[in-house]
């Protein structure tokens, strides 16, 4: 990984541990969000930007590079099918879990989950800890044993139980950035039609995962690559894309 993306990964690390999205981050330093999104997507990061960015994170640049470091300890990628049974099970185990990944102090989560009282808190680590996801020998020695980029079962229970809440994220953008696509073709289709349709998908969405399953088992993503999402979908609708724009018109709604 060069140094220019290890700092940039080192921001993007800091800004989950502090629940800060992009849209915050441009509004501190008073720029567009999609501005920020570039200083990440196609790394253009001036130095008078960074010195501004390591102020809003009140974090100096050694500081970002060492947690980051850190954050690169050895940790397992994939969670087990029990693992994912027990968070998808309880909501608040998933939560605490995903703090701890994220690198969060014992006394940061406690102040993160005030609403929850230390005693559920602690019971909550020795649960995760009797699941091999956290190691909590002393409060300082709290780390999680399963990265907070781990892979998910595909149609597994977190799947299953979340991925109403991952669509509606993945689909929350313009897809305007350089390493983003998406396409949009609109027609009828026969039955016929729709039969071959879906077969070329099956096959490109067959062929894609392949490809990120040797990137995943070569490592490479750890060197120089991005966490993707890549979807493949369909569906038909009741109304054609004039209608549609109609419909959610600010004119028609108007009174």
């Amino acid at each position: 990984m060069s140094e220019k993306k290890k700092v940039l990964a080192a921001i993007k690390l800091r800004m989950r541990r502090d629940g800060m999205t992009y849209a915050h981050l441009a509004r501190k330093l008073s720029v567009s969000e999609v501005t920020v999104k570039r200083y990440f997507s196609e790394q253009r990061l001036s130095l008078d930007a960074l010195d501004k960015i390591c102020s809003v994170l009140n974090a100096s640049l050694d500081e970002l590079i060492t947690d980051f470091k850190e954050s690169l300890s050895l940790q397992k990628e994939r969670c087990s099918k029990e693992q994912e049974l027990a968070l998808a099970k309880d909501e608040f185990l998933f939560v605490l879990f995903y703090v701890v990944a994220r690198k969060l102090s014992y006394q940061d989560i406690l102040k993160r989950l005030s609403h929850h009282r230390p005693a559920k808190i602690i019971h909550g680590l020795r649960e995760l800890e009797m699941l091999q996801l956290v190691e909590f020998g002393t409060e300082k020695g709290l780390r999680a044993l399963v990265s907070s980029n781990a892979e998910i079962l595909p149609g597994g229970p977190l799947w299953n139980r979340y991925s109403s809440v991952a669509i509606d994220e993945f689909f929350d953008s313009k897809f305007e950035d350089a390493n983003e696509f998406f396409g949009l073709s609109i027609g009828f289709a026969s039955r016929t039609a729709h039969s071959r349709i879906q077969n070329i998908m099956r096959k490109a969405q067959s062929d894609i995962q392949a490809v990120l399953h040797l990137e995943s088992s070569g490592g490479s993503y750890r060197r120089d690559g991005e966490f993707m999402w890549i979807a493949s979908c369909f569906r038909p609708v009741g109304l054609s894309m004039l209608e549609v724009i109609a419909e959610k018109s600010k004119l028609l709604n108007r009174k």
